[in-house]
């Protein structure tokens, strides 16, 4: 019997020691991106979000990290981060060939957005947003406008619009 409660506790022990070293992980400063992180990339996500499932051609949800290497560095270039080579480190993240959005937002997240300077201002804040949202539009763009169900049957024809919407 001594020998069963000398199994039990060496398993609460590494277990407590495998919960503090992943709480010592998460409340380590240097793994908390700064909170215009938190604002800016949430924002963003959806966007970001368009733009990867666009580079996903097989429709599985993942996406080679090649391709996303490529995102990255634009990312960068637009965040003003290009010579922070923040797609460098992409092809060590994980040890797998592609990524899903989830493994791309985290490495977005602890790589590139946690890269900008604190002080930001709204202003600069506004046209990162929007200069990210333009790219990944122009990325989404073909994909978006394919048509694979069309609005209208063949043959049949718009409503006509009526003539009092038209004086307007």
């Amino acid at each position: 019997m001594p020998e069963v409660h000398a199994q039990n506790d060496a398993y609460h022990e590494g277990k407590h020691a495998i919960f503090l070293l992943i709480f010592h992980y998460y409340t380590d400063h240097k793994s908390t991106p700064p909170s215009h992180v938190m604002d800016l990339l949430p924002m963003l996500e959806n966007s970001i979000w368009h733009a990867f499932t666009s580079l996903d051609s097989d429709q599985h949800g993942n996406v080679t990290k090649s391709r996303l290497k490529v995102l990255t560095q634009n990312l960068g270039t637009l965040l003003d981060l290009a010579d922070q080579k923040v797609e460098a480190g992409i092809s060590e993240f994980r040890s797998t060939p592609t990524l899903t959005f989830e493994h791309y937002k985290y490495y977005l997240t602890h790589e590139v957005f946690s890269r900008l300077p604190a002080d930001l201002t709204p202003d600069q804040l506004r046209v990162y947003h929007e200069a990210v949202e333009d790219t990944c539009w122009v990325l989404y763009r073909p994909t978006a406008m394919k048509r694979d169900m069309p609005t209208l049957a063949r043959g049949m024809r718009a409503p006509a619009v009526p003539r009092l919407l038209l004086s307007w």
